[in-house]
């Protein structure tokens, strides 16, 4: 974790921008597309909350620039938007605004984001808290198995034999608009039902639950294997603009001799390859099988900027809180990278980090409720 306390030069304010309360302005919600491109930088986003979300536009003439929506918690805001990439300065601008328009204001948290070199105006904590892990899609199948080589090819192998030998195997993918309700709830249910055999435990809580049911509505691209029409293998992924975002991969156990998870994984990979994907973003966890198809990580993190050095110091509880997660991201690198050379270590550390979780998850916040991607939906390996 770094923290800056740096006081720089004052910004050039060449935005024109305005706040919104307790409203997404109609616009905006196509200008967040165009912008980020992203489900989690989207007006659909997991902890957008009418009432209660406020929207930052900014405007470069006639043209938006930038689309932030966040909530007020007494003297902190928190921004919703997530997973993405802010413009260094689109962002000082942004929290020169809330400041100035909120004397009461002390600071402004920030989760999973990346930024470019900031200015120092503002006091920040900023430290390292999970990592998307992106696989930037090629213009064409063709190019995409050249790039898996050997791997493509045992790819292959493997859908010829699951169609040679069950003959009523399909694939299907179906978008926003087009897809059945019930479709989304057996794919769900299938999900808990393997959590609760490999973990003892749903990693998915109702909340997340339900928005992944809303926000498929909105941007939704659900892969679905069957044999003799039963859902063997599927994929609840959203789409916005070129991006794709995969949030739950899951596959019936029976089907384990046949590899059809990952056929599935392959399908749904090679079916936002043909309709012209940019990126595929496998989001957070460094699961094996996300490397396999050649995902590459991209780190996130959480920042908070103060209004002041006096402001910092005076916001003792969120100083420490984001110290202890830094802290708690730090624990989880070294156990991952000694698992991944000791086996045995992971196996005997993996409930405890399970039970610090749901224990972090489940107490007070000092701060802003736990609301990030790191808390949200996780593909787990097919």
């Amino acid at each position: 974790m770094t923290v800056n306390l740096a006081q720089g030069p004052g910004l050039a304010g060449k935005h024109a921008s305005c706040v919104y309360e307790n409203e997404i302005p109609s616009f905006a919600r196509q200008d967040m597309e165009r912008l980020y491109q992203n489900t989690f930088a989207s007006a659909e986003a997991e902890h957008v909350r009418q009432p209660g979300t406020h929207t930052y536009v900014a405007w470069t003439g006639a043209v938006v620039v930038a689309v932030i929506l966040f909530h007020l918690n007494g003297a902190q805001a928190r921004v919703l938007n997530a997973a993405i990439e802010f413009d260094a300065q689109a962002l000082e601008c942004f929290a020169a605004c809330l400041f100035a328009r909120y004397p009461a204001l002390r600071a402004i948290a920030l989760r999973s984001v990346s930024t470019g070199a900031l200015s120092g105006r503002y006091p920040l904590q900023k430290f390292r808290s999970t990592e998307d892990v992106v696989l930037n899609l090629p213009p064409s199948v063709d190019a995409y198995m050249a790039r898996l080589g050997s791997a493509g090819k045992r790819l292959e192998y493997f859908t010829r034999k699951i169609r040679r030998r069950l003959p009523d195997f399909r694939h299907a993918v179906y978008e926003a608009g087009n897809i059945d309700p019930a479709l989304v709830r057996s794919l769900l249910a299938l999900k808990l039902r393997r959590n609760a055999d490999q973990l003892g435990h749903s990693a998915l809580d109702a909340a997340q639950l339900a928005w992944l049911q809303r926000v498929v509505a909105a941007y939704g691209f659900v892969a679905v294997a069957t044999v003799d029409g039963q859902v063997c293998a599927g994929a609840i992924c959203t789409r916005v603009r070129d991006n794709y975002f995969v949030h739950v991969i899951v596959h019936d156990p029976a089907f384990d001799a046949w590899g059809i998870g990952i056929v599935n994984t392959y399908l749904t990979i090679l079916a936002a390859i043909e309709r012209g994907g940019r990126e595929c973003h496998f989001l957070w966890g460094l699961g094996g099988w996300k490397f396999r198809f050649l995902g590459e990580p991209r780190a996130l993190y959480d920042m908070v900027m103060y209004r002041s050095r006096l402001a910092c110091m005076a916001c003792v509880p969120t100083v420490l809180d984001a110290a202890g997660r830094a802290w708690y991201w730090r624990l989880k690198a070294d156990l991952r990278a000694a698992a991944a050379r000791h086996p045995p270590i992971e196996r005997a550390v993996a409930p405890w980090v399970a039970g610090w979780r749901r224990l972090r998850q489940a107490g007070p916040r000092m701060t802003a409720s736990r609301g990030s991607p790191t808390a949200g939906p996780v593909a787990h390996e097919p």
